[in-house]
């Protein structure tokens, strides 16, 4: 377990700039640049860019020197490397999800000016709504799919990132299936994993975040699990600000599910939903199956949760943290059937272990 720092020859913004790296896990980098003070929104997928000044003090921390070359190669070794190929390929197939889940034109509900609907039906579209490539309505949902992708990819977000929103749509695609969904359903739910933590304040300037979403910066969410506000669902939380977008992007876009996406994004601040939710039991336990993945992966999460409440002190921390923890164990962590079968047993055991580490 080593971590690497090239030499700072990199300009940019008036410096020169490192990259640091782990050559075995993400887990061991964002551990490393907690410890070393490094910003969230210094990583950079596989990095983090470390500023000229920085140096000394991290190769002082530990990290090892090597040159631009051999860190590449270390890189590549390791299998963490993320190249700007890979970011394509993955942005290309999020923006595909997004362009799946357009409403056909028949089920859009036109916006009103007034008592007048902007664009009366037609005979070839129920609603009047042209949904083909080019046409207002497919750009409008366009852009809005590219809104999201944008705050999904804001530095930063170490977890809420578009590994996590590529793992919700997965988890929620398996567990619509075995639950037996419908396609409305199951698009419904889709729609919210969108949304969930699509307005996310940790490991960001808050004040910038809150102004720009129109929310109040109270530091609202706190928790350091997915969806876990504090307080949860408040008017200012990070869900209830990603409720709210859902609401006015899908209201304006005319899709007859905004209101009950916007209340899908809301239950992920507790992931308590009633017993007969099941598009909300789909939506909670995809945003939590992280906690049952394979113990690589759950350590990366932890991490990158850590660094992503850096500004937290680490007692306060731990013990919010731990208690949080401590309380998910109390019961099942997962409402569907499916989600008990495939992971259930794996994440009591990874949340049980880090609670003991955090002791």
């Amino acid at each position: 377990m080593t971590l690497l720092l090239d030499p700072p020859l990199w300009p940019a913004h008036g410096t020169l700039w490192s990259h640091l790296v782990s050559d075995t896990s993400l887990a061991e980098l964002h551990t490393f640049a907690v410890r070393a003070g490094l910003p969230a929104r210094g990583f950079e997928r596989d990095h983090y860019d470390v500023p000229a000044e920085r140096y000394t003090d991290l190769i002082a921390l530990g990290a090892q020197a090597v040159t631009a070359h051999e860190l590449v190669r270390a890189l590549r070794a390791s299998g963490l490397r993320r190249t700007p190929r890979d970011r394509a390929r993955d942005r290309a197939a999020l923006e595909a999800r997004w362009t799946a889940l357009a409403p056909a034109a028949d089920t859009r509900r036109p916006r009103e000016t007034g008592t007048a609907a902007v664009t009366p039906p037609t005979a070839s579209s129920p609603s009047g709504r042209d949904v083909t490539p080019g046409a207002p309505e497919h750009d409008a949902w366009s852009r809005v799919g590219a809104d999201l992708l944008a705050r999904w990819g804001e530095r930063g977000r170490l977890y809420h990132d578009t590994q996590h929103l590529t793992e919700t749509l997965d988890a929620v695609d398996a567990l619509a299936a075995a639950e037996g969904l419908d396609g409305a359903a199951h698009r419904r739910a889709s729609l919210a994993a969108w949304f969930h933590d699509a307005v996310h304040r940790s490991g960001l300037s808050r004040g910038a975040a809150a102004r720009r979403d129109g929310a109040s910066d109270g530091g609202a969410s706190s928790g350091g699990v997915p969806g876990g506000a504090a307080p949860d669902g408040a008017p200012d939380s990070d869900e209830a600000a990603s409720a709210a977008l859902a609401r006015r992007t899908l209201t304006a876009l005319g899709d007859p599910d905004a209101d009950e996406v916007a209340r899908l994004v809301l239950l992920t601040a507790t992931h308590q939903v009633e017993a007969s939710d099941a598009v909300g039991a789909v939506l909670c336990d995809a945003d939590l199956a992280v906690l049952g993945a394979a113990p690589a992966r759950y350590a990366d999460y932890a991490a990158a949760i850590r660094g992503e409440y850096a500004d937290v002190p680490d007692r306060e921390f731990r013990a919010g943290r731990s208690a949080i923890l401590t309380a998910l164990l109390s019961g099942p962590l997962y409402a569907t059937g499916a989600g008990s079968r495939w992971w259930e047993h794996r994440a009591r055991a990874n949340v049980a272990a880090e609670v003991a580490a955090l002791e």
